[in-house]
């Protein structure tokens, strides 16, 4: 009847309004996360020994080239004025932003 009908639209209806709310690219970021953590153990595990390095420093900067992420150090962590000055090397329009 109409009334079991319509129990059944509104009934479908409201189970898919979940499906606004699901992540549904959460699965590709977590592969992407667990890529990126291997990359980085990867190379701060063996990096600093192959080039002799004291210490190393990992930073990944976004593909909008405006926030830059640091995954951490290997060795002795970097001083503020050993960053200012890594960061100052590739600054090379002087407009404070790293590209």
């Amino acid at each position: 009847t109409t009334g079991a009908v319509s129990g059944v639209v509104v009934g479908c209806l409201l189970g898919m309004l979940s499906l606004l709310w699901m992540d549904l690219d959460k699965a590709e970021r977590l592969k992407k996360a667990r890529e990126l953590r291997t990359l980085y153990d990867t190379l701060m595990e063996g990096g600093n020994k192959l080039i002799g390095a004291q210490h190393c420093s990992l930073f990944l900067l976004d593909a909008d080239g405006q926030h830059l992420t640091s995954m951490g150090w290997k060795g002795k962590p970097p001083t503020e004025e050993e960053l200012r000055r890594s960061f100052a090397a590739y600054d090379t329009d002087h407009s404070g932003c790293v590209n």
